[in-house]
């Protein structure tokens, strides 16, 4: 009877354990979500989370010492960190390896969040992860594999598959107005006339092109129409996750890197999430990047206008409603 009662209390101790080794895991992370990372990849994005373990069982890939792992166990986490490691390991060097994966998450909605990869050494690819020998403890602390701050355009974007139209935010500033636009894939050779309209105004969390203007596909929007998942700035850049409602197409979602200058929006794509480096001004290395110009003919924004006065300068916040040129 002792030594039952002894095992029960070792059992139960082992089960606290590994209820709280992740105790931060959201509880909606079940089943299949897009993770814009991983767009490139064959499943085009689509991850599958396990509540019940907390892990993700199909859809990340690692490469380590040539072997591809695909399958990750959170064993770490404190407030939106999360740490997962490879289930499985890899040969080299005489020993065995597995890697640690470190996430920051920020919630958006209730079915879509941001995340930043942290800490670890940096691929060639992008990743970002540490790896340890087979023997190595796990630290107990996330901070220990999480230091350090990832670029402000380097975040991916998680969608509960089947949520993409109830995801939107309010758009940031560089969509809040009804836009005049052209796009360009060469740079010389430009699609949709300069009379082509977009509106971010009448439902601030959606863009819609107007079809009768020009037909043309713009962010591989199918319906004509895409809304904002998330976005981070950058002095006056803005690095935003457009998502397309439908999200009927191979790239369900595309980064827009935006500068206003002027009231004139210039903007380039890269489907997926945004690639480190990228600006307003150049295509990506990507064959689907474009170079977008919008000029706007109203603008339904809030922005700040710097002034000077009494020998000061000084920040005012206005709403604006302007109208520019005549609506064609």
């Amino acid at each position: 009877m002792e030594f039952l009662i002894k095992l029960v209390v070792f059992l139960g101790i082992f089960v606290r354990i590994s209820d709280t080794a992740c105790s931060h895991w959201p509880s909606v992370w079940d089943g299949q979500w897009y993770d814009s990372y991983f767009h490139e990849e064959s499943s085009n994005g689509m991850i599958t989370f396990s509540q019940s373990d907390k892990k993700v069982t199909t859809g990340w890939t690692l490469s380590l010492f040539g072997t591809t792992l695909t399958e990750f166990t959170c064993v770490l986490s404190s407030s939106g960190v999360l740490v997962f490691r490879t289930v499985g390991t890899a040969s080299g060097f005489g020993e065995n390896y597995f890697a640690l994966i470190c996430i920051s998450i920020t919630e958006k909605s209730t079915n879509s969040y941001m995340y930043y990869r942290k800490g670890g050494t940096e691929t060639s690819d992008g990743g970002r992860y540490t790896v340890l020998a087979d023997t190595d403890t796990i630290s107990s602390s996330t901070s220990t594999y999480c230091t350090g701050t990832a670029s402000t355009e380097d975040f991916g974007v998680l969608v509960k598959d089947g949520s993409y139209g109830d995801v939107a935010i309010t758009l940031p500033n560089p969509f809040l107005g009804i836009y005049n636009y052209t796009f360009t894939s060469d740079g010389s050779t430009y699609q949709c006339s300069g009379t082509s309209s977009m509106d971010g105004c009448t439902d601030q969390t959606l863009v819609k092109l107007n079809t009768s203007l020009c037909n043309n596909e713009l962010l591989d929007a199918d319906n004509r129409q895409f809304h904002c998942v998330a976005y981070a700035e950058s002095g006056s850049t803005y690095y935003i996750a457009m998502m397309h409602s439908d999200a009927s197409t191979a790239h369900r979602s595309t980064c827009v890197t935006a500068v206003i200058s002027d009231k004139i929006v210039t903007a380039s794509t890269d489907p997926g999430s945004c690639k480190v480096g990228q600006t307003s001004s150049s295509r990506t290395t990507h064959s689907a990047s474009v170079l977008i110009t919008m000029v706007p003919y109203e603008i339904c924004c809030e922005y700040a206008n710097t002034e000077v006065g009494l020998g000061k300068i000084f920040r005012v916040k206005i709403s604006a409603k302007i109208t520019f040129l005549s609506k064609k």
